[in-house]
């Protein structure tokens, strides 16, 4: 048996005079004097087919101030990167000036990231292999995927740095190579600081995956004329991840 809906606690009629009204032949305001309500509550509850009040809240479930791309933004920031709140919203607010605290945490708690569980907090991400480290900051870029509003899918492309307080990011609608150069360069240019190498997914979008070591790709010839070291991590998913609710997709 399906649970009723419990009534406003303002409500000034039950649903027993709900229905009276709306099977009583009187007019509006004979019928309003009989039950000593107002005469608009009678024409109210006449053109409504059920006696239970109209659900309350916004009809779509989402944020008023974040867009899709800008939610799955702070979702995929909050995964990798297993930021506090804080630093996350310093982190996010080189592309988004005008996003409040309490915005960023209601898409969190809405995702169900608000709280990083206890067994992944003293967790951090794995190091790519490497020998010796160029001098430089190490970013690393991840890949993922979302959907708009009306089913259309795009792409997030997020490049952090290791120390957690810098990050670029764009939302493309394709994902190929040129996709690729275009964020490398946009990123390099955006970055203060010296880049010392670059970590990418095995995608062809950064590399030519299984191609001998002479082949090169205009993601990784890009970088080394900028004097960056590009690796390919090949621990990291080849194709884009879903950003889904919760920490599911994190192991």
């Amino acid at each position: 048996m399906a649970r009723k809906r419990p009534l406003h606690p303002c409500a000034r009629t039950t649903r027993a005079l709900r229905r009276r009204i709306q099977l009583s032949e009187d007019s509006d305001r004979a019928l309003a004097g009989k039950m000593h309500v107002n005469v608009k509550t009678v024409a109210k509850w006449r053109k409504r087919n059920s006696a239970d009040d109209a659900p309350m809240g916004p009809r779509r479930l989402g944020s008023t101030s974040l867009n899709c791309a800008q939610e799955a933004l702070a979702v995929v920031v909050r995964k990798v990167s297993r930021m506090s709140l804080d630093r996350e919203l310093s982190a996010l607010r080189r592309l988004a000036p005008d996003l409040s605290r309490s915005a960023l945490y209601r898409c969190l708690r809405k995702w169900g990231v608000a709280r990083i569980p206890r067994r992944l907090r003293a967790a951090k991400p794995r190091p790519a292999a490497q020998t010796a480290p160029p001098p430089g900051a190490r970013l690393r870029i991840f890949l993922h995927h979302y959907l708009e509003a009306d089913g259309r899918r795009f792409y997030l492309l997020t490049c952090l740095n290791e120390a957690g307080d810098w990050l670029h990011a764009c939302a493309p609608s394709d994902l190929d190579a040129r996709t690729g150069l275009g964020f490398l360069r946009e990123l390099l240019n955006e970055a203060n600081f010296a880049v010392g190498s670059i970590v990418t997914p095995p995608h062809f979008a950064f590399c030519i995956p299984d191609a001998p070591e002479a082949t090169w790709h205009a993601f990784q010839t890009v970088c080394r004329q900028r004097g960056v070291v590009s690796l390919v991590d090949v621990s990291l998913p080849s194709e884009p991840a879903p950003v889904v609710a919760g920490w599911k997709d994190v192991d």
